[in-house]
Order: C-alpha cells, then sequence, then structure tokens
C-alpha cells in the first residue's frame, strides 16, 4: 500500500475558511435586514415595545389599562390589516376632524389620537377634548339640539338646565350632539336645513363620545351613552359595531339592576328592549334581551302616562312577531286607548303614537305571513322523480294554496304599512321613518315580485313609486340607510 503525500497549502485553507465565514456573515446579514423590514411593515401603538419574539410569535409589552384603551387599540391594529383582510368597511371612529385647522386636536389623525388615549385621560385632556368639540361649532346649536332630545327622543326636563350648570357628563352629552345632529339634518330640515354643518358636527360629536367614553364604567350614563351611539352607528348603517356597543350596554344594564333597581331603569329596560327587538325582526336574527328580564320591568313599572302605555304595548306587539304570533287581538285592545282621529287643525300625541302602532301592527303581520309563506314552501312536495304534468289539468295541492293565500296576505300587509308610511309623511312626522328603512325595503320585495306572479294590481305600483319618491328628498338621502333604499329600487320602479 502506497500513500501520496501531497503537500497542504495553508493559504488555501485560510481561504477556504474566510470564504466560508464571509457566506455565513451575508446570509445572517440578510436575515437581521429581512426580520427588520418585516418589523417596520407594522408600527405598534405608542407606549408598546417588543420584549421578546418566537418566530411569528411577538412578546409585547402594554401601557393598557382599561377596557376603553384595549378597544381603541384593537381598533387601531385592524385598521393596519390589508385592504382585502378586512370583512367590513372601517369603524366610525373618525380618521380625519373636521375641526378647524388650527386647532391642534382637529389635525390629529386616528394613529395620534389613540397614542394620546393610551395612558388614562386626566380631567384637564377631557376638559380640552370637549370644549374644543363646543369652540368650533356656533354656540347656540348645542342648547337647540338638547332642547331636540329632550322633547321628541327622552323626555328629560333638565337636560338643558345641567349643560347650562355643566354638569352633564361630557361623553353622554357628546353622544346626544352626535345622535340628534343627524337626526336634525334628516327629519327637521324646515328647521335646521340651513345649518350645513350638521354632519360635520355629528361625526366630530361621536369621536368625541367614543374618545371620552369609560367602556368599563358600570353606570347608569354609560349605559345611555352606550345606547344612543348605537342608535347613531345604526342610522349610519354601521350595525355591528353598533350592536357590539349595545350588547356592552345590555352586560352593564343587568348589573345596575341587580344593585339598584328603579323605576327610571325599569323604563331604560324597556326602551333597550324595544331598539333591540326592532333590530331582531329587521334582521331576522337573535334578541340580545329576554323576554324574562322584559317582563320584570313591564310588571314593576306602574307609569299610567300615555307614553309609557305605548311603548308597554309596543314592547307586548314586538314579543308577539317575534314569537309569530297572530296580531288581531293585540291590535283590538290597544284600538281601545290610541285611534288616530286625522284632526285636521292638531295632531295630538294621542294621534302620533297611534299611527306607531299601526305600523308596528302592518309590519308584524308581514312578517308574519312571509313567515307561514315560507312555512308552506317548505312543505311542497319534492317532484325531481316525478313526471311532468300539464299544471292546467292537475289538481292545486294544499300546499300551494296556502303559498298563494299568505302571499295575498303579505301583500296586503305591505300595501297597508306603506298607507301608514304616507299618513307620517302628511303629518309631517318623519322621526321614526330612517328606523323603518329595513321593513320598507321587505314590503317593496313583495309588492313589487308579487305583482309580477300574481294579477297585477294599480295600487300597488302606485304604492312603489310613491314610497320611494317621498324618500328622494335631498334631507333624508344623507342618511346612509335611507341612501342605500332608493338607490336599490329607483331603477326598478322607473
Amino acid at each position: 500500500m502506497t500513500f501520496r503525500n501531497e503537500a497542504v497549502n495553508p493559504c488555501a485553507v485560510d481561504s477556504q475558511r474566510q470564504s466560508h465565514v464571509l457566506d455565513w456573515s451575508f446570509q445572517t446579514s440578510d436575515y437581521i435586514i429581512k426580520q427588520e423590514e418585516e418589523e417596520e411593515s407594522f408600527s405598534l401603538p405608542f407606549g408598546w415595545k417588543i420584549t421578546g419574539r418566537k418566530r411569528s410569535i411577538f412578546e409585547l409589552e402594554t401601557n393598557i389599562h382599561t377596557l376603553g384603551e384595549l378597544y381603541t387599540t384593537l381598533v387601531e391594529l385592524r385598521n393596519q390589516l390589508p385592504q382585502q383582510q378586512q370583512e367590513e368597511p372601517q369603524p366610525t371612529t373618525r380618521t380625519s376632524s373636521s375641526f378647524s385647522s388650527s386647532d391642534i386636536y382637529g389635525t390629529l389623525s386616528r394613529t395620534s389620537s389613540s397614542n394620546l388615549s393610551m395612558s388614562s385621560p386626566s380631567s384637564n385632556d377631557e376638559d380640552n377634548t370637549y370644549y374644543n368639540l363646543l369652540s368650533v361649532y356656533p354656540e347656540f346649536i348645542f342648547e337647540s339640539l338638547l332642547q331636540l332630545y329632550a322633547s321628541s327622543c327622552c323626555h328629560k326636563k333638565n337636560l338643558v338646565e345641567s349643560y347650562r350648570m355643566g354638569k352633564l357628563n361630557k361623553s353622554y352629552a357628546s353622544a346626544i350632539f352626535a345622535y340628534t345632529a343627524l337626526h336634525a339634518a334628516l327629519c327637521h330640515p324646515e328647521k335646521y336645513g340651513i345649518y350645513s354643518f350638521l354632519n360635520d358636527l355629528a361625526l366630530d360629536s361621536y369621536y368625541t363620545a367614543h374618545e371620552l367614553i369609560e367602556f368599563d364604567v358600570i353606570s347608569v350614563t354609560t349605559i345611555e351613552t352606550l345606547v344612543i351611539m348605537y342608535q347613531y352607528l345604526y342610522l349610519m348603517a354601521k350595525e355591528n359595531e353598533g350592536r357590539n356597543l349595545f350588547c356592552l350596554a345590555w352586560r352593564h344594564m343587568q348589573v345596575v339592576m341587580d344593585e339598584q333597581p328603579s323605576g327610571y331603569l325599569h323604563r331604560l329596560v324597556l326602551w333597550m328592549a324595544e331598539l333591540d327587538w326592532s333590530f331582531s325582526i329587521s334582521k331576522c336574527c337573535e334578541p340580545i334581551i329576554e323576554y324574562h328580564h322584559v317582563k320584570k320591568s313591564m310588571q314593576i313599572s306602574q307609569s299610567t302616562g300615555l307614553t309609557d302605555t305605548a311603548l308597554k304595548f309596543r314592547i307586548k306587539g314586538l314579543h308577539m312577531v317575534l314569537n309569530h304570533d297572530q296580531l288581531n287581538e293585540w291590535r283590538s285592545k290597544y284600538l281601545k286607548l290610541f285611534l288616530y282621529k286625522r284632526c285636521l287643525t292638531q295632531y295630538s300625541t294621542e294621534d302620533k303614537l297611534a299611527l306607531q302602532l299601526h305600523a308596528l301592527y302592518f309590519s308584524g303581520m308581514l312578517q308574519f305571513h312571509q313567515h307561514r309563506m315560507m312555512t308552506a314552501l317548505e312543505t311542497l312536495p319534492q317532484q325531481e322523480n316525478e313526471t311532468w304534468t300539464d299544471y292546467f289539468s292537475s289538481t292545486t295541492s294544499k300546499a300551494k294554496t296556502n303559498v298563494e293565500k299568505n302571499l295575498y296576505s303579505c301583500m296586503n300587509a305591505a300595501y297597508g304599512f306603506i298607507q301608514v308610511i304616507k299618513l307620517l309623511l302628511d303629518e309631517g312626522d318623519i322621526c321614526q321613518l330612517p328606523q323603518m328603512t329595513d321593513t320598507l325595503c321587505a314590503a317593496c320585495t313583495v309588492l313589487y315580485f308579487g305583482n309580477k306572479v300574481t294579477v297585477p294590481t294599480k295600487s300597488a305600483q302606485e304604492a312603489l313609486l310613491f314610497i320611494v319618491s317621498a324618500f328622494s328628498t335631498s334631507s333624508m338621502m344623507q342618511c346612509p340607510r335611507v341612501d342605500r333604499f332608493v338607490k336599490t329600487w329607483s331603477p326598478l320602479i322607473k
């Protein structure tokens, strides 16, 4: 056996080692650069820092102390997601302010305002945010909006006086400004139509209320503020975000009712139940508030005023609609107390409440017959394996008869509902109309397609033309819900 003895060049070995080291260092530096680019692709909220990382998992150190801060931060992080990953439009928290450009709070972006709110706001910060809102718009408009809200929405006598004395909660007042400014622009154009800034005021006020409210503070004021914010979001067609706030308000209400029940709280429960059940009926979803909570409040609340009595009737009617019950007996009871007289000289409170109950009756009957029609359709026999028979020579099944019967009943209920809307428009009472767009859409659907599969009637076509033209006013079209309704039906009817 022979061995080859070759000399090894030490320079070549050093060169290979150096080359290997250089290659490894380049790979390491490329990894570091890539990692830095990944970390720079998103921005962390103010006060956050990364303390550790393992693959795609980050260990973060935050300064979140309250649920309000957590909610604001999560919204901010969600806004950084790519557009295609977002399931719905951006939340109604403002991205840019219509405050005056000279004001530092007005020029804050959504990110910078979130940074300010990451630490628990002091009373001075709250005052600056709130009084900045008051300083941008005319002073008289805020008292006017409070008076409108007190007279048409909540019937509180001392609301304006508390505002003048500076005792009104700032987030609560801001929520009222937001909802009522939008309500005034939509439903009272004869008085507020000259103010072109109402939509901006509504958006700024909602932003202020969202910044000031402490979501984790359980109190009656927090509950009312959350419900009013929900009403604003509902008008703005942001139902999903609004339902989150409403659900939180109801959780707070359950805690408050266990600790300090009162007559005012029971009326507040009825008000929330009316909003919740109306939404559930229009969207065909499960309600948040269960009936046993509402039944207890109805039994304890002993108020005999006309408005409270009508509210109790509406609660009973809504519960019957949710259970798909017949409403004729319920209607005969409320007609004993609330009868629309259509007086030419005065539109009384009784007339107003009677029309609201009539609208609920016809919308409930529409829902009732729609449910029965769909049930009858499900019972139709499957004819996939049956031989074809002539329609005119075959007998009509009982299920088909039920479908046609309930379709005609749906059309009658839809026509009656539109007639009530016409009476409300004739009286100039349009405060409830923006909340009725979902029911109106269902009524128009029944009349439009029902008129195509049955004997065409001129009254159905006239009702459709009337309702679309009535909602096509410039003031009503400012509401996203109304705008969507009109743009959906105008091309089909004209």
